[in-house]
């Protein structure tokens, strides 16, 4: 003698949804930072490396002092003129990214010294 169970499936949709927020991470970190002024006065800073996940994009802002005049950044081979105390955006991406730039500067009249700062705008 044997027993036997039955049972009854029916096909049914179940849906799951999971939320969560995702904190925002803009960072530019410059590898090297420091650079000799070769003989064609163009110095080698180093590269900068970027992250940042805002969903709009987001803005490399630069900022210079004592950076003798007539001085420019370069960065990916692109000539930004400098202006000492004053920010200028020097590249900007329209989503998330992870990016390396090169970052150079020449030093027009001066000897190379002086202070650069960078750093990520979210959109």
């Amino acid at each position: 003698m044997g027993a036997f169970a039955s049972m009854g499936f029916s096909a049914s949709q179940t849906n799951v949804a999971f939320g969560g927020n995702v904190p925002l991470v803009c960072k530019v970190e410059l590898g090297q930072a420091f650079g000799t002024i070769g003989a064609n006065g163009i110095a080698e800073i180093g590269v900068a490396q970027e992250l940042c996940n805002a969903r709009s994009g987001y803005r490399l802002v630069a900022r210079t002092s004592g950076v003798a005049e007539g001085a420019s950044l370069i960065v990916d081979g692109q000539r930004f003129a400098i202006t000492n105390e004053r920010d200028f955006v020097i590249a900007e991406t329209s989503g998330p990214a992870v990016k390396s730039r090169a970052i150079a500067l020449d030093a027009g009249n001066g000897d190379g010294g002086g202070n650069l700062t960078l750093r990520l705008e979210a959109k």
